[in-house]
């Protein structure tokens, strides 16, 4: 993981291109805090364009060029395609700067990554590692603008915004008699929520610990918080106790979760599921009955996390 002093020096996040800030296509400005704090995160159809940049190659756990380097000096200007640096173009779009693995909007979803490296000698080619890389621009996003990983469009359930979704859907019905609109019960409602937002964390996180994530949603406040809890947790006893009973909690409540809801694979240990289409139904439902100007776009369908590595088999004693 990147250190403060490493995101500090040797990374940056800027806008780029002609929206939303106006800026000339060869120019880049920082995307600050405050840019994404006044972001509407959630608006169908609106992507904000976003410049990942890394210039040092440790920070990304390659080896620097010391010929390279070299090359410089006989320069009296430095050059600076020589210079070693990685970017990254790519859009904000649904608070995400990656396209999900597959959701409920996948021709009108552009948001795919553009990654370029510059200044690399094919000695560090066998480096190049673009899972690390990912892992690094969310350390970017969460040093340089703050970003809120555990933003949702939806209101938090409740019993009004069960009503409001009840009289949603009896409208609907009244409005289009021939249409089968189902009524969720409370507690499909609730797991579709549940469904969703565990999709959510898989997509991105895999089986990294999503239900921890997920369950303790303070380790994603900001980037401090994060960077203890993935590389020095030396939190109390009764802490990382309290964590795994939340993340507990998480892994029960997901095992309940309905199959006309969302169905789980068969493979021992790969987080993840899909959801029916009913509850891509009744989220949508569950949005527009609550009056949210937001839509199922950010919906995640389906995710699923990494297969996991064969036991190693133990030598027999001879």
């Amino acid at each position: 993981m990147a250190t403060s002093t490493e995101l500090s020096k040797f990374t940056s996040v800027s806008w780029w291109g002609v929206e939303p800030k106006a800026t000339p296509l060869d120019e880049k400005k920082p995307f600050t805090k405050d840019d994404y704090k006044g972001l509407n995160k959630f608006s169908r159809g609106v992507f904000t364009p976003l410049l990942f940049e890394i210039s040092d190659p440790l920070t990304l756990l390659m080896p620097p060029n010391v010929t390279q380097e070299e090359q410089q000096k006989y320069f009296e200007q430095p050059q600076s395609n020589l210079d070693f640096k990685v970017t990254v173009f790519t859009y904000l779009y649904q608070n995400r700067y990656w396209r999900p693995q597959l959701s409920v909007e996948e021709l009108a979803n552009v948001n795919y990554m553009q990654v370029n490296y510059q200044g690399v000698a094919r000695n560090q080619l066998k480096h190049i590692n673009a899972e690390y890389l990912f892992e690094v621009m969310f350390e970017m996003a969460l040093y340089h603008f703050g970003y809120r990983f555990t933003l949702v469009p939806h209101p938090k359930f409740t019993d009004k915004a069960y009503e409001n979704t009840v009289e949603y859907i009896t409208g609907l019905k009244d409005v289009n008699p021939d249409i089968p609109f189902q009524i969720p019960t409370k507690k499909e409602m609730r797991a579709t929520l549940q469904a969703v937002e565990y999709l959510h964390y898989v997509d991105f996180f895999g089986n990294s610990s999503p239900t921890v994530l997920q369950g303790t949603k303070s380790l994603l406040k900001n980037y401090n918080s994060y960077y203890q809890y993935k590389y020095h947790d030396q939190a109390p006893k009764k802490v990382l106790d309290e964590r795994k009973k939340k993340a507990d909690v998480i892994k029960t409540t997901i095992s309940r979760i309905p199959d006309n809801i969302m169905t789980r694979y068969s493979t021992t240990g790969v987080a993840g599921g899909m959801l029916s289409k009913l509850a891509i139904d009744f989220y949508k439902h569950y949005l527009s009955g609550n009056l949210n100007p937001n839509d199922e776009t950010w919906l995640v369908y389906q995710a699923y996390g990494n297969t996991p590595a064969p036991p190693v088999k133990k030598k027999d004693k001879k």
